[in-house]
């Protein structure tokens, strides 16, 4: 639906026709929910980064330059990516040498990257970053909790938990925020839909709710007990 070099997203029209089109897919009420849709793609790439890290030790080029960003319907919902235009690795060394590196790299990846393309959604749309920001929290922990319960491997595990601890460590005025938007500590509940298993209450409203029709996710933070207790109910008869 729409194809556009990520280091062009700064500029209005570019910023404005992804917000638009995903506002259209959606059907939402205003510019929060696209802001959203959009920015957390920018954790994708946080995640993607981290992932690679940790199961090959190499650092991924994805700079602006080298990021093509994309849009992609689904029937009744869209796809935001970015497709990466040439795979470039470097190899990190296992000495004492690698965490300063990283901790050069990471900076770098979010001083380039993360934060233009945050403040670029949540300029143009008319709200805050932090809208985008305070959703990554509950997002990083999902993803941790997903490793620990899925990679078998002992070195990938353990590159895993330092470099997350790397990035929780990162100085908060880096995200021109005044809290590293990767440190969280989790609230779980019961899920409805799976018994015996736990779901992780998002940190911040994803905006999901604002559209035609739109309801509160199940771990909404901004629902009360009282409306978690009778959707979790509807849930169950359904």
């Amino acid at each position: 639906m729409l194809s556009v070099p990520a280091a062009e997203l700064h500029l209005a029209d570019r910023m404005q026709a992804a917000l638009g089109l995903s506002k259209d897919a959606y059907r939402a009420l205003d510019m929060s929910l696209p802001a959203s849709f959009i920015g957390l793609s920018v954790f994708g790439l946080c995640a993607t980064q981290l992932l690679i890290l940790a199961q090959t030790n190499r650092w991924i080029d994805l700079s602006p330059d080298n990021l093509t960003f994309q849009l992609e319907p689904h029937e009744s919902h869209l796809h935001a990516g970015y497709r990466i235009e040439q795979v470039r690795l470097d190899e990190l060394p296992a000495s004492e040498e690698r965490m300063p590196m990283l901790t050069e790299a990471w900076t770098r990846f979010h001083r380039d990257t993360t934060v233009p393309l945050v403040e670029s959604a949540a300029r143009h749309a008319g709200v805050k970053p932090q809208l985008i920001w305070n959703q990554f929290p509950a997002r990083q922990s999902f993803l941790r909790d997903y490793i620990r319960e899925h990679e078998r491997r002992p070195d990938v595990l353990a590159r895993f938990h330092d470099e997350d601890r790397l990035l929780s460590s990162l100085p908060p005025a880096l995200f021109h925020l005044r809290k590293n938007p990767f440190v969280h500590r989790p609230k779980y509940i019961p899920s409805p839909y799976q018994e015996g298993r736990n779901m992780i209450i998002r940190s911040s409203c994803c905006m999901y709710y604002k559209r035609e029709d739109g309801k509160k996710c199940f771990h909404c933070p901004m629902l009360t007990e009282r409306e978690r207790e009778e959707m979790r109910a509807a849930i169950q008869r359904a």
